[in-house]
């Protein structure tokens, strides 16, 4: 219920929405400015200015996946139907999207699918992180028993990268 809250407060501050035409209702995206230092992204160089697509998973919807078989494969094919859906809609979009970009303890399938994986800086923002996917990894597990506190446990917060370029291609 506090997830519930929290996330429909949060994403509609931040203007998170989901894609149009969306079977799945899983990924949520906030169109923003990048407001950091110049950054490379693939073969991209970010300035400031440059709009962004900030990729946020519906905590919500990850519920629905607690009763299937696999439940990370469901997750994953999923996933991906959204990826494409995105990426069709990143080629018809008329602003100049340069990067995606989100947070994840998920990093290992993050790097497979080809997102450039970068640690988050030491402080309060990595803290607050870390906290909260760690609540919602515990929350949303299908698995009951004491092995999904190991699991959150060993994973830390990641920004993940891709120049819309290579996420267009790619999926």
């Amino acid at each position: 219920m506090i997830c519930s809250i929290w996330e429909y407060v949060y994403k509609t501050l931040i203007r998170a929405r989901f894609l149009p035409n969306s079977r799945q209702k899983l990924l949520k995206v906030a169109y923003r400015k990048f407001k950091r230092e110049d950054k490379t992204v693939g073969d991209v160089v970010l300035t400031k200015g440059d709009i962004i697509a900030e990729l946020h998973l519906s905590n919500t919807s990850l519920s629905r996946y607690a009763e299937h078989r696999s439940p990370e494969w469901a997750l994953y094919k999923d996933l991906l139907a959204e990826f494409r859906l995105l990426s069709s809609l990143l080629k018809e979009d008329p602003r100049p999207i340069k990067a995606l970009t989100g947070i994840t303890i998920l990093a290992p399938p993050a790097a497979r699918l080809g997102f450039q994986v970068e640690e988050i800086p030491p402080g309060l923002w990595a803290w607050l992180n870390y906290f909260w996917l760690r609540f919602l990894r515990i929350a949303f597990s299908p698995r009951k028993d004491g092995k999904v506190n190991a699991l959150a446990a060993d994973r830390k917060p990641v920004e993940i990268w891709m120049s819309a370029e290579d996420f267009t291609e790619k999926f």
